[in-house]
Parts: structure tokens; C-alpha cells; sequence
């Protein structure tokens, strides 16, 4: 799972699963990082990230 305009340290990962994306910036202007979904259980973990980036960049106030 790509997780966009996001670095490891703007998301709250307790687990540390999130990794940037090397180059990302350099290539495609914006900054990446990727979560791996490999079990079931991380898709929880998942949605978990993927809301942090809608409440930091998505959602209106």
C-alpha cells in the first residue's frame, strides 16, 4: 500500500511498519511512503494509516 505526501514520521506507527519510499520525492515530486499488507491482520493496521493521511490531507473542516 502506497501511502502518499507522507514520510514515516508525519503518521503514528507504533509497530514501525512504515517505510519511505527511496527517491520518491526525487521522481514523482512527492514525498511516498509503503506499508506491506502480507496477512490478514494488517489490514486492519492498514486502515489505521490510510485514515491518518485522509485527516491530514483529505477531510474538510
Amino acid at each position: 500500500m502506497i501511502l502518499m505526501r507522507v514520510q514515516p514520521f508525519d503518521l503514528k506507527d507504533p509497530e514501525k511498519k512504515v517505510k519511505y519510499v527511496k527517491d520518491s520525492y526525487k521522481h514523482y515530486s512527492v514525498h511516498q511512503s509503503s506499508f506491506m499488507v502480507e496477512r490478514e491482520e494488517d489490514i486492519d493496521y492498514a486502515v489505521f494509516l490510510a485514515k491518518q493521511v485522509h485527516e491530514k490531507f483529505l477531510k474538510t473542516h
